[in-house]
């Protein structure tokens, strides 16, 4: 069985460093981050009463410890993101730092 994120990685296997800034989402802010690897963002979500943060975001880079196949997790539901991964940046991770936030 596959574990979370991917087939030939094995359950507990460290595979990514992930960096976060938090800030707010901008096209130039967008533009910048990506540029240093941070070309993933979440809903940053209050632990008080699970609301969306009205303007931040985690801006994320994802650095990988290990070679892998990506090939998992949200990868299942899009067959796009599958890729092979060596250690360093993984510039191929699931990309929406261009998508606007707060999401529509």
């Amino acid at each position: 069985m596959a574990s979370m994120w991917s087939s030939d990685a094995g359950d507990g296997t460290f595979l990514y460093k992930v960096d976060c800034i938090i800030d707010t989402w901008s096209m130039e802010k967008a533009e910048y981050y990506a540029s240093k690897g941070y070309v993933h963002h979440h809903e940053f979500i209050s632990v008080a009463d699970g609301s969306p943060h009205p303007t931040k975001v985690p801006w994320l880079k994802h650095t990988a410890v290990t070679s892998f196949t990506f090939d998992g997790g949200p990868a299942m539901s899009n067959p796009d993101f599958v890729h092979s991964v060596t250690p360093g940046i993984d510039w191929e991770f699931p990309q929406n730092g261009f998508m606007p936030y707060p999401m529509p």
